[in-house]
């Protein structure tokens, strides 16, 4: 997978990570909730994180049903899911509030990290930053 890094962007914290995602669990939820924290880490191996919780909540799947006829959808699909793509917008301040010594400047990495629950799948599409 071809990797792009632009030239230059200079964040600051009046700047958004933007990303598209999506519970992909299907209908084997059992009603929880997915909830991990983004961390953002610096060329110091400074990092600052803000839970999933503390932003917005990732809705869980639809049931759906593709076709009329019963038995062919429960043979066929078994437990057929609709995923609902959800647009975050996280305010970067909000990083820097859980560690001021975090240098945006100096960004190396963004990571997903599940330390909120035992297990879960997400989609995720369309992570970048919003400049203002």
């Amino acid at each position: 997978m071809p990797k792009y890094y632009p030239k230059e962007v200079d964040l600051d914290s009046d700047d958004y990570l933007m990303f598209i995602l999506a519970d992909g669990r299907g209908l084997e939820h059992n009603g929880d909730l997915l909830d991990f924290s983004i961390l953002l880490k610096d060329d110091r191996g400074e990092s600052a994180s803000v839970g999933m919780g503390e932003v917005n909540r990732l809705l869980l799947p639809l049931p759906v049903q593709f076709t009329k006829l019963v038995f062919w959808e429960e043979e066929t699909y078994k437990y057929p899911a609709e995923s609902i793509f959800q647009t975050f917008r996280i305010p970067l301040s909000k990083f820097l509030e859980n560690n001021s010594q975090f240098r945006l400047d100096l960004l190396k990495e963004i990571r997903l990290v599940f330390d909120q629950v035992d297990s879960g799948e997400i989609i995720l599409d369309d992570l970048g930053f919003e400049l203002n």
